[in-house]
């Protein structure tokens, strides 16, 4: 299950990003799973520096294929739909743009979006599944709310599909895509008795926020309906 929705978000990033499929089993295609999969394993948190600088190589040797191949297409042709290689760059030889781009600026810009898009949002969708599974009477009142508002005729009406997305929402506190994110204060300040400096990088824990008995009551239950009560 796991491998089909990385692959399946693989491809879907993949023609938005570059044009290029990356499902199938062509030598590209396994590649670029490849590389994403072991980037979003082996973040340098242990000192694993070698096999990080081989994953590097390796990513920056296809993405120069794929730019150079880009690169060539763009001066055969003009007009048509741009994808998101296009539009970095023009922007890197747009000499009147605000921001420069470097080449590495936008192999490195690549990469975040296949890391950020693939991985996190497959793992999210596993464990969505396995708490349904495990859950099934929740799983029975989504399927409910599934069949009463969108039918078997068409593809979806989120907007109109509320439990659905508390459980969506339910998920994604009790299973963050990341456990930490980084953010850059942008004024001095004091937290719990810690002096914060302007411009300091502070890490916002959103495994231990989702699981705060002081702001969820129950907080290791998967309890969906949570989202849909009145605050008190």
């Amino acid at each position: 299950m796991g491998s089909e929705l990385i692959n399946l978000a693989n491809n879907v990033i993949s023609r938005m990003t570059t044009s290029h499929r990356c499902c199938g089993s062509d030598g590209e295609a396994m590649e670029m799973r490849t590389i994403v999969e072991e980037v979003a394993e082996n973040w340098d948190l242990q000192g694993f520096d070698k096999r990080s600088k081989n994953i590097r190589q390796r990513y920056d040797v296809m993405m120069e294929r794929i730019m150079k191949e880009k690169e060539a297409a763009r001066k055969k042709k003009s007009g048509g739909i741009k994808d998101l290689l296009d539009i970095l760059i023009d922007i890197a030889e747009d000499s009147s743009a605000e921001v420069r781009l470097s080449r590495e600026n936008i192999k490195s810009f690549v990469m975040d979006i296949f890391v950020a898009g693939t991985d996190t949002s497959a793992v999210t969708s596993e464990w969505g599944l396995a708490e349904l599974i495990n859950h099934s009477d929740i799983l029975r009142k989504a399927q409910d709310e599934i069949e009463a508002v969108v039918g078997e005729k068409r593809l979806s009406d989120a907007a109109n599909l509320p439990y659905l997305q508390a459980i969506i929402k339910e998920t994604m506190r009790l299973h963050p895509s990341v456990p930490m994110i980084p953010r850059r204060s942008t004024r001095d300040t004091k937290i719990k008795g810690y002096d914060v400096p302007a411009n300091t990088t502070v890490f916002v824990n959103l495994w231990a926020m989702g699981r705060d008995p002081e702001q969820w009551p129950e907080p290791l239950e998967f309890r969906p309906e949570r989202f849909l009560e009145e605050p008190g």
